[in-house]
């Protein structure tokens, strides 16, 4: 049985590579009733690792209602400006605090996703000790900029070992990566360039040649 994304993504893919290209997606903008000075900016926002044309991965967020995490974070990152506006809109009550239904409710009312299975899952996810409620920083690993500790959630949700992710990276194969290598990354973990840039900074502020090793 073929997902919706899959379904969207045969149709539109005309050269039959995988990926949507500037003139695929154009066509696609017609279908979708997008304004011409709108296809390009839309193209541009949606091409998280920057290649020019878009993945079946970055293509889920317009089409698929069953967003696992780094879908979710795409979805969030275009809606908002940042996470704490995100946050903000989430946070009903104004208590510090996400629940399960402020989530299945930001979920549907901002990213016009339906509650179901998917959602649950990433509160799951995160509420590891069951207590019913997460904080801010746990939100902004699903929904915005992330720190060194939500960096490493990401890096784990992604890949089974840290060498596995290391290695995946090292294009250069010395055992070590620079911010060319680890921002080459920030795209299937849906991580801004900026937030890449500032995690790179902090690990390696104290290294002369700004690499760092495994």
């Amino acid at each position: 049985r073929y997902t919706v994304n899959e379904r969207i993504l045969s149709q539109v893919d005309l050269d039959e590579n995988g990926v949507v290209n500037e003139v695929e997606w154009r066509a696609l903008s017609i279908l979708l009733l997008l304004m011409p000075n709108e296809t390009a900016p839309w193209l541009h926002s949606l091409d998280f690792d920057g290649t020019g044309s878009l993945s079946k991965a970055e293509m889920r967020v317009i089409s698929e209602e069953n967003l696992r995490l780094f879908d979710f974070r795409r979805l969030a990152t275009l809606t908002f400006p940042n996470a704490s506006v995100g946050f903000d809109s989430a946070d009903v009550d104004s208590d510090g605090l996400i629940t399960a239904v402020e989530l299945s409710q930001f979920a549907c009312n901002h990213l016009a996703l339906r509650s179901g299975p998917a959602v649950d899952t990433i509160f799951h996810m995160f509420d590891r000790y069951r207590v019913g409620t997460l904080p801010k920083s746990y939100f902004m690993v699903f929904a915005g900029d992330v720190d060194l500790i939500g960096y490493r959630y990401l890096v784990q949700s992604m890949w089974s070992t840290a060498l596995d992710a290391f290695l995946s990276y090292d294009h250069d194969f010395n055992k070590r990566l620079t911010l060319g290598e680890l921002l080459s990354q920030a795209g299937p973990l849906a991580i801004t360039p900026q937030n890449m840039q500032a995690l790179f900074d902090q690990m390696t502020e104290r290294v002369a040649d700004k690499s760092f090793v495994h």
